[in-house]
């Protein structure tokens, strides 16, 4: 049965717009993977721009590194986060736990720094930021960091006035962490 000229010129209307449909949908999805890098954590695509990211050596297909184009201010150096893709372990969550799935652990590494990593349980996958702050100098800020080298437990009262003095720049990576990665 030869479908009428009426239904051919519907069908034809039909299949127009649907590949149409599916040319913008290819174009949308090629931009947006020129635009980021894609991290796939099955079922989960993670897209991490490319204008504020780009990607640092990795030796590990279960993980993949990001370094921020830009210093935020009081970083010694550009934010540094980590996309592991595999569920996060109990050796794993180290530090102070602040919410249910988050993690805020503080350290020196170097004279005049603090640095904070925070960790995201994303249940499939999780994510690490490093993060490295400048302290302030003088005797004060060097007596502090002094104390806190002896005593950097997470149940320390000092422990707690270091993570509310930083809280500012934890809750931007928190919500970095929870948006975009």
């Amino acid at each position: 049965m030869t479908p009428s000229p009426l239904r051919r010129v519907a069908l034809a209307g039909m299949v127009a717009f649907l590949v149409g449909a599916a040319e913008i949908s290819e174009s949308a999805q090629d931009f947006a993977e020129g635009a980021a890098f894609i991290v796939s954590v099955p079922p989960h695509t993670i897209r991490v721009p490319r204008a504020d990211w780009e990607t640092m050596p990795n030796q590990y297909e279960w993980a993949d590194n990001f370094e921020q184009l830009r210093k935020d201010p009081g970083h010694v150096y550009p934010r540094v986060v980590t996309v592991y893709k595999l569920p996060m372990t109990a050796d794993r969550r180290l530090g102070m736990r602040i919410s249910s799935d988050e993690y805020v652990q503080m350290f020196n590494v170097l004279a005049g720094t603090l640095t904070v990593q925070v960790r995201l349980d994303k249940g499939d996958y999780w994510v690490l930021s490093r993060e490295s702050f400048a302290l302030p100098s003088g005797p004060n800020g060097e007596q502090t960091l002094e104390q806190f080298l002896t005593r950097p437990r997470p149940d320390s009262e000092l422990y707690e006035q270091f993570l509310f003095r930083f809280q500012t720049e934890i809750d931007t990576t928190r919500y970095l962490l929870a948006s975009t990665f």
